[in-house]
């Protein structure tokens, strides 16, 4: 049971975990997402003191921590199950070497 992936070891909660996770927790993600990147923007322009000292570097620098987190907020159901999938690799492979030496 420890070697076996989480769809084959039971379907239909992997299916209702994976639908959870695409309806309910990536949309409660994006809200937070938008409302923590919209006060680092405030905060980051208000912070030069009304834009006296502008440099346009920063609105880069807010665009790539913002498709940054967007990519990985998109995503965390692909990288949880990668994570899955490389221990699952892992113990398979020491499954292997236990039995050849018991």
């Amino acid at each position: 049971d420890v070697g076996a992936t989480p769809q084959a070891w039971n379907s239909g909660i992997f299916n209702m975990l994976q639908n959870l996770s695409e309806t309910v927790v990536l949309p409660i993600a994006a809200a937070i997402l938008a409302c923590v990147m919209c006060m680092e923007l405030i905060q980051m322009i208000t912070e030069k003191n009304n834009m006296h000292d502008f440099d346009s570097s920063m609105f880069f620098r807010w665009i790539f921590k913002s498709a940054f987190a967007i990519l990985i907020v998109s995503n965390t159901w692909n990288i949880v199950m990668g994570i899955f999938d490389a221990t699952q690799s892992v113990v398979n492979q020491s499954a292997g070497v236990i039995i050849g030496e018991t």
